[in-house]
C-alpha cells in the first residue's frame, strides 16, 4: 500500500491536459492536490476545471483537492497568499507542477514556494510531450557554500568519483574538518555516496553542478 505524502499543485489554464497528465503520474502516493487558477476565471478555464474535477473524482476519488484563484496582476498579494498556504503542509513532499496556466501566476508561485522553502520538485512539461523537467525545490533557496564546502565540492567535481581518502589526500585538509564538510554536502544533496561491495565512493549529484 502507497503512503500518501505529496502534495501536488498544480497550474491551470485553459487546457486540462497537462494537469490530468501530471495527476496520473503521480496518483499513487497523492494525500492532496492544489489547483491554482487566475481570476476572473474565464468560460474555457471553468470547462478545463470540470474536466480535471470530474477525473480526479472518477480516476483518484479517495484524494482532497482544493481550487484557489489569485490575481496575477496583484504580485504581491498572490505571492504572500501562496506562500501561507503553501506552508500549510511542511511535512509532506511538494510537487509544483507549472506547466499550464498564466506565466505570471507561474512566475508568482515559484517565487511563493521559494518562501516558503518547501520540500519537493518542480516539474515541467515539454509542450511537444517529449520530456518532463524536474528540479529540487530546494535550488530555490539554498544557502551558499563555505569556502571549504566548495573545494571539497569542487575537487570530487574534477575527480567525478573518489574514495573520503582520495579525495581528502587530494584537499589536504585537517580530517575531522573533512569528514564534516563531506557529510554536510551529502545532506545538502550534492554528493552521493555509492557502495562497492565494502567501501564506499562518492561523486557529485546533478545539483552540484549547477552549484559549482
Amino acid at each position: 500500500m502507497s503512503v500518501l505524502n505529496k502534495v501536488l499543485v498544480l497550474t491551470l489554464g485553459f487546457d486540462e491536459k497537462f494537469a490530468i497528465r501530471s495527476l496520473m503520474r503521480h496518483s499513487n502516493d497523492l494525500s492532496k492536490t492544489i489547483i491554482i487558477m487566475a481570476e476572473p476565471v474565464e468560460e474555457r478555464a471553468q470547462r478545463a476545471l470540470v474536466t480535471v474535477k470530474d477525473f480526479i473524482e472518477r480516476f483518484i476519488g479517495s484524494i482532497e483537492y482544493e481550487v484557489i484563484t489569485v490575481d496575477p496582476s496583484t504580485p504581491y498579494d498572490t505571492i504572500s497568499r501562496l506562500k501561507k498556504k503553501l506552508r500549510e503542509n511542511l511535512a509532506l513532499s511538494y510537487v509544483i507542477s507549472v506547466s499550464g496556466g498564466m506565466r505570471a501566476m507561474i512566475v508568482e508561485l515559484v517565487v511563493a514556494a521559494s518562501l516558503a522553502k518547501i520540500p519537493g520538485e518542480l516539474e515541467i512539461e515539454l509542450e511537444n510531450f517529449k520530456g518532463i523537467i524536474k528540479l529540487p525545490l530546494k535550488l530555490l533557496y539554498m544557502q551558499p557554500l563555505s569556502s571549504e564546502e566548495y573545494k571539497v565540492l569542487k575537487a570530487l567535481i574534477d575527480m567525478k568519483i573518489a574514495t573520503a581518502k582520495d579525495l581528502l589526500d587530494s584537499l589536504h585538509m585537517p580530517r575531522s574538518s573533512f569528514y564534516r564538510y563531506l557529510k554536510e554536502l551529502v545532506t545538502k544533496d550534492l554528493i552521493k555516496e555509492i557502495r562497492k561491495g565494502k567501501t564506499a565512493f562518492y561523486e557529485p549529484t546533478e545539483l552540484a553542478k549547477v552549484i559549482i
